[in-house]
This record gives structure tokens, C-alpha cells and sequence, in this order.
């Protein structure tokens, strides 16, 4: 399944593409898949270091697991 590129990612500076899928329940972290040209990798990165487009919803969980 193709994902489509919904939000931006700060890392050392440089704004990376990344697909949002998910947000923790309190806000402070968000679960991304970011794109490093032909790789990608999904890990947690705190709110503030990501830029979500408009309209995206924001699905709250606890676990990667409950992202079904």
C-alpha cells in the first residue's frame, strides 16, 4: 500500500517528508514514517519537530500496536 506524504519532519535541520499514523495520547509525540530518500523508517518524534498538513485528523494511541 502506497502512502501519500502528510506531513514534514525537522531532523539536524533539514525538512524531511514524512506520512503521519499516529499521535500519542497525551499529545507529546507523534508516530511518522519519514522518508530518507530510498529508505524510510517509523519511530515517535515529538510534536513540536513535526508540521502535519491541513486536514489531517489526528488518530491517539498508547502502542504501534493499536495502529491497525
Amino acid at each position: 500500500m502506497k502512502r501519500s506524504v502528510n506531513a514534514r519532519v525537522i531532523e539536524c535541520g533539514q525538512p524531511l517528508k514524512a506520512v503521519y499514523m499516529g499521535t500519542y495520547t497525551d499529545g507529546s509525540k507523534h508516530y511518522v514514517e519519514v522518508r530518507y530518500g530510498n529508505r524510510q523508517t517509523r519511530k515517535w518524534i515529538k510534536s513540536d519537530k513535526v508540521m502535519l498538513d491541513l486536514g489531517v485528523q489526528l488518530r491517539y494511541c498508547e502502542k504501534v500496536t493499536e495502529l491497525g
